[in-house]
């Protein structure tokens, strides 16, 4: 099978919608259905699908997110992905490996179409833990951009024990994937959204994206400039998390304010 075929052969493949008010545990099953199907059953790498027609679908999810989607789950999910794959298993011929690397070309692509503002936001803001009272584990605190953390204001990462365990319990009615008109749907084949059991990535509650891709090992997606020099403006200062030392600031990632 020649490069030129590749593309022609995956058209059917129906890029994600992803709202912006979805929860994580609804966009992590989108972006993996997707990459899973666009990587195939060919191993390639993540500079074929730089430069290759393997990576002709991957550019379009890319293309799609930036356009349509102002969710700001979708590094975070990426990351768990690449997490996912790489602890998967069954390493399925080596396509695990192909897939955590799709997760850090589309997470890197995707970071290129941002502004430094919104850079920041994605990489930095920490995912919250899921609401504690709530029936429905695809409910999660929402605050500024979806980022404010159940409980108390201010979640520690590099603290043990500072994510609080979340029992898996089965959720209430899933939500229903809906089109680009608003209307319900079953989803791709007529099939209901895959549900998620969230215990495994109970780690993560309380990480930023830059966290998370740390603990993912996603070298590739860290070594981009882009994401370089955020933790270059994190190391000089250019970055803080606190505007002020005072008892009612709030953690936030932000450019610095020398005034």
């Amino acid at each position: 099978m020649s490069m030129m075929e590749y593309p022609d052969t995956m058209d059917h493949i129906e890029i994600p919608i992803i709202e912006t008010e979805e929860s994580l545990f609804e966009v992590m099953p989108k972006l993996s259905s997707f990459i899973s199907m666009a990587v195939g059953d060919i191993e390639y790498s993540f500079e074929q699908m730089r430069f290759g027609a393997r990576g002709h679908r991957l550019r379009q999810l890319i293309h799609a997110l930036a356009q349509d989607s102002h969710n700001p789950f979708i590094i975070v999910a990426l990351m768990i992905l690449k997490w996912n794959f790489s602890n998967a298993t069954d390493d399925d011929w080596g396509l695990n490996e192909s897939r955590g690397a799709a997760c850090e070309f589309v997470a890197w692509q995707f970071l290129c179409h941002l502004n430094q503002r919104e850079t920041i936001e994605f990489l930095l803001e920490e995912l919250p833990l899921p609401r504690r009272n709530s029936t429905n584990l695809f409910e999660v605190e929402r605050g500024n951009r979806g980022f404010v953390p159940a409980g108390d204001p201010e979640t520690t990462p590099l603290l043990s024990g500072s994510s609080t365990p979340i029992k898996s319990t089965t959720p209430g009615k899933q939500p229903r994937e809906r089109d680009r008109n608003g209307e319900p749907h079953e989803g791709p084949h007529g099939r209901q959204p895959e549900r998620i059991d969230i215990l495994p990535y109970s780690q993560f509650f309380g990480l930023n994206a830059l966290e998370i891709a740390t603990v993912a090992q996603a070298k590739m997606f860290l070594s981009q400039r882009v994401v370089q020099r955020v933790v270059n403006d994190i190391w000089n200062g250019r970055i803080v998390f606190w505007d002020s030392l005072t008892v009612h600031s709030k953690k936030k990632p932000q450019l610095f304010n020398r005034k």
